[in-house]
Order: C-alpha cells, then structure tokens, then sequence
C-alpha cells in the first residue's frame, strides 16, 4: 500500500486498516504515517464479532451495504485488507477523512 491508501479496482477499491477492538465506541482515528487507516471498535475480536462490527461500522460511514465491504486479509489479525466495492480509492478515503475529523471536534 502506498501513502495514498487505497488502490482502485474495477468492482471498488481496497484499503488497509489497523484495528483496535474493544474501544470505549467506534471511531475513526485517521490515516498513520505509514497510510494505514486506524479505527477503534467497541467490539472484542471473539468468533468475528469485530470483524462484523467493522464491515458495519464502514458501511454507515461509507453510505454502502455491509454486504459491499469484505475483509480480504487479516480475518484474525488486527491489521486487515478492506475490500469496499461500489467507490473508488479517492472518494473512500475522502470520506474517511470527514469522519475522523468529525471525531476530533
């Protein structure tokens, strides 16, 4: 992944997600240094419940259905490859930006 974080594919776009589960509520903290995008979910990481948790939480954000986002990498692990069909990289991650934003204020 490079800085922009995301690569654009016909169906959509993937990006790479560092998760932080059991957080007090759901958040998009922002994008790190290395591009990755860093997001707290209030759920633990037990039988793919933060997994679950995530595609929702990416779909409200995102304005897409939870069937539109799939985890391509990472089921088990805290950092994920995101596949979120419908949008590209730019309009993702422009969208991401406003929802981190949002939270900072």
């Amino acid at each position: 992944m490079n800085k922009e974080n995301g690569e654009n594919r016909l169906e959509g776009c993937v990006i790479t997600i560092r998760v932080i589960p059991r957080a007090k509520s759901n958040q998009v903290i922002g994008f790190m240094l290395d591009g990755r995008l860093k997001i707290k979910i209030k759920s633990a990481p037990i039988d793919g419940k933060a997994n679950h948790s995530l595609k929702k939480y990416l779909g409200k954000l995102l304005g897409v259905r939870k069937g539109a986002i799939e985890i391509i990498s990472g089921q088990s692990a805290r950092n994920k490859r995101v596949q979120i069909s419908g949008l590209g990289a730019n309009e993702v991650r422009s969208l991401l930006i406003k929802a981190s934003s949002i939270n900072k204020n």
